[in-house]
């Protein structure tokens, strides 16, 4: 609302930063207060009297904002925060002991400060001014030498991490932020089915960012959920109100824990299918039994034992002392992820290709079973969407 108001020349020069909600402002603002006040009574109280005066130093100001406002961003990670800090300390307080002109002091303790945290990938902004603090801050600091690293550097800076991490675990933030996942399947080529969509998108943000060369205060990992949750509410938006309801197949044979495999077997072949839901007599899901959950109780690699064991694991037996299942709730897989009948259809995509499931079962509110959702019917799905789209109204 201030923006539009100003000149242009102002408003071409005001960074476009994404809008956040009010709560999160307060959570962040909150929190910096939070960390300060505890960085400081604990310092002043844990500080020697000579030091009274020192307990706090200026660039905690700078870094609980970092702390508390981006506690995703890989400048504010712990290791950032404190080897940044640390590192510039000791290479601020070495400068001194050999260069005598302050301002030639300040410029190659930065220069190496600099260096050395993006050699050991600590880099953190505010550590410039903790160098320039051991250079410029009087006969204190000069007088303490090394010691100025540990009283009060380091119990500030442990202060503020810990405050940092208690507060932002509390806020429901993430912090310490885990690392991006690694790539598992970066020797893989691009053409193989078997990679995941998510690990080409991080391999291809990798190589964006590389060839950009130039630094990006996002994690990789966040980089890469918003594109993956941009892509979603893209592809929501082509689809329009197309819901799980509307490209389920309802026609899907139910059965109960108590069926005997021999019967689901049969209903399996008969209607081609791959998977079968496995209901109470109320409807509630139980779990999806598949034509590999069948396999798997078959170990052999010869056709001809393989047909043996599958009649065997199928025939109906009646000694009350066998061990082997014989009913599909023996079977079953019981913690299968399923979707709402109202829910989009682009909530089935993330299933079907990062989880790699190729039935997606869709219940009601109450958890009764609806129907089932495969491959085919998500293609059907879009094709009737683009049909319907296309057509003249």
């Amino acid at each position: 609302m201030l923006k539009g108001r100003l000149p242009d020349w102002i408003q071409r020069n005001i960074p476009d930063l994404p809008e956040v909600g009010t709560k999160e402002k307060l959570r962040a603002c909150t929190g910096t207060m939070i960390g300060i006040l505890i960085t400081a009574l604990v310092s002043h109280f844990l500080i020697s009297n000579e030091l009274a005066q020192f307990w706090l130093l200026a660039p905690m100001g700078a870094s609980a904002i970092i702390l508390f406002t981006f506690p995703s961003s890989p400048l504010a990670q712990p290791w950032s925060f404190l080897g940044g800090n640390l590192i510039s300390a000791f290479v601020g307080i070495t400068c001194v002991h050999f260069i005598v002109n302050p301002v030639i002091c300040a410029c190659i303790a930065i220069f190496i400060a600099l260096t050395l945290m993006f050699a050991l990938r600590c880099l953190h902004p505010p550590s410039g001014a903790v160098a320039l603090i051991t250079i410029l801050g009087g006969d204190w600091i000069k007088d303490l030498g090394y010691m100025f690293i540990i009283t009060p550097l380091a119990i500030n800076t442990v202060l503020m991490l810990a405050s940092a991490v208690i507060y932002n675990k509390l806020s429901g933030q993430r912090y310490p932020f885990p690392k991006s996942r690694p790539n598992t399947t970066e020797s893989q080529s691009p053409l193989n089915s078997n990679e995941s969509s998510s690990s080409l998108i991080s391999k291809d943000l990798k190589t964006a960012l590389t060839h950009s060369n130039e630094l990006i205060d996002v994690d990789l990992g966040v980089l890469e959920e918003l594109f993956l949750q941009t892509e979603r509410i893209a592809f929501n938006r082509r689809t329009g109100s197309l819901q799980c309801q509307h490209i389920m197949n309802k026609n899907v044979t139910q059965l109960e824990f108590a069926t005997h495999l021999s019967e689901a077997w049969q209903i399996i072949k008969q209607r081609n299918v791959q998977a079968l839901p496995v209901v109470t007599k109320g409807g509630q899901l139980m779990g999806i039994v598949t034509r590999s959950d069948f396999l798997k109780q078959i170990e052999t690699n010869d056709y001809i034992s393989f047909t043996k064991k599958l009649k065997a694991l199928l025939k109906k037996n009646s000694s009350s002392t066998s061990n082997r299942p014989e009913v599909v709730g023996q079977i079953m897989r019981t913690h299968t992820k399923t979707v709402l009948n109202t829910s989009p259809m682009v909530e089935v995509i993330p299933l079907m290709l990062e989880q790699k499931m190729r039935h997606v079962a869709v219940v009601n509110t109450q958890g009764i079973f609806v129907g089932m959702i495969n491959q085919t019917d998500m293609i059907a799905g879009l094709y009737q969407n683009s049909i319907s789209k296309a057509s003249p109204q």
